[in-house]
């Protein structure tokens, strides 16, 4: 089996603001009850990355039988640079995450509040323009399990059918636990998340279930540095001829004046990590276009 890190997403709701409540009962009104409102979006808007934040990241890895669990803390650009950084160095690695619906536009969005271009986005998070179907690194656990079937079930709920124990804490809990200062519960609780993904994943792929894990805490400084991503890993990660990516290839070329060879030789370099070998025709096509038509402004 390919090597997976597995990935929990900790959220809170931000702090509710008057604008931020009123942005939030409008869009919500006509579908929740909100006589109470502040009330409701301390207890719900964790869910919704315009309305909540990353609170700390859990990741977990199993090698040789053993689940080694890390927990990442400190500000939410902290923690999310954190994140692209490990990810981008584990390039190779697929992400299992429950609900990639959920978790992947979570962490794009929080990384646009917080200003991190997407060009650091790794491949197994990039979600950006495309369908479920297109995930290469991704799991989405909760679609994997479900397969054809028109039923769904939660984590939890897989979990009670398998017979894994688990001490969860979850939904608006959470939000009342971090209120009361238990530190300790929540990282427990994160930490048997992501052994109990781990063993609802593998009792439907045949691996054996893991019961020793490992854990460590990570408080990071606010100023974590982002690891800038090689040009073209920028390119094949995120599947978009940006701007800033053609910015970057003028800058690099600088005054030179280039030969027609030397076009040919950028162009068909660019093109040997742009396009993608689940590309469709016209895809390829409008990728090319784009490449050539740049190429010869150079």
């Amino acid at each position: 089996m390919k090597e997976t890190i597995f990935l929990k997403l900790l959220t809170l709701p931000k702090q509710p603001t008057e604008e931020l409540l009123e942005m939030y009962k409008n869009k919500y009104e006509d579908y929740k009850d909100l006589q109470d409102l502040e009330s409701v979006f301390l207890s719900e808007s964790a869910a919704n990355p315009l309305f909540g934040k990353i609170h700390s990241v859990t990741l977990g890895f199993v090698n040789n039988g053993m689940l080694r669990v890390q927990i990442l803390k400190g500000t939410e650009e902290s923690v999310l640079t954190e994140l692209l950084n490990i990810l981008n160095n584990s390039s190779s690695y697929s992400v299992a995450t429950w609900n990639a619906a959920f978790t992947l536009p979570f962490v794009t969005t929080r990384m646009a509040a917080n200003n991190l271009s997407m060009s650091i986005l790794p491949p197994s998070l990039n979600h950006l323009g495309m369908r479920p179907w297109n995930l290469k690194q991704t799991i989405s656990v909760s679609e994997y399990v479900q397969g054809i079937g028109w039923f769904k079930s939660t984590l939890l709920e897989h979990a009670y059918n398998l017979g894994i124990d688990h001490n969860i804490i979850e939904g608006e809990d959470v939000y009342k636990a971090f209120l009361a200062g238990k530190t300790q519960e929540l990282d427990d609780s994160e930490v048997d998340y992501i052994k109990t993904l781990v063993n609802v994943y593998y009792s439907f792929t045949g691996e054996d279930k893991i019961f020793a894990s490992e854990v460590t805490v990570k408080v990071l400084d606010e100023d974590v540095e982002v690891e800038e991503k090689p040009l073209l890993q920028k390119l094949m990660s995120l599947g978009n001829f940006t701007t800033e990516i053609q910015e970057e290839i003028k800058e690099l070329i600088g005054k030179k004046k280039l030969s027609k060879n030397d076009k040919n030789n950028i162009e068909s370099l660019l093109l040997s990590v742009y396009q993608q070998k689940g590309d469709k025709k016209a895809v390829k096509q409008k990728k090319e276009e784009e490449i050539t038509n740049f190429v010869k402004e150079l």
